[in-house]
């Protein structure tokens, strides 16, 4: 469930990484969300997932699957 997280946030990063403020801010279309609200998006997402509904990171630690890969 979590193994491949590494690769996707490093993904993540390297895609971002260099952009400036403007391009940051460009979006496909009026009614779509900007690259930064994006980004920010997809790491929120894993945050409220891992905290607000696996739960805290001390009893998060047993509920996940053998073998998971921790976000680091």
């Amino acid at each position: 469930m979590y193994a491949d997280w590494t690769q996707y946030r490093s993904r993540l990063i390297d895609a971002v990484r260099d952009l400036t403020a403007d391009q940051l801010a460009i979006s496909a279309g009026p009614d779509h969300a900007p690259i930064w609200a994006l980004a920010a998006h997809c790491t929120g997402v894993r945050t409220y997932w891992l905290c607000g509904v696996l739960g805290p990171a001390s009893t998060t630690q047993n509920r996940l699957p053998s073998g998971s890969a921790r976000m680091t």
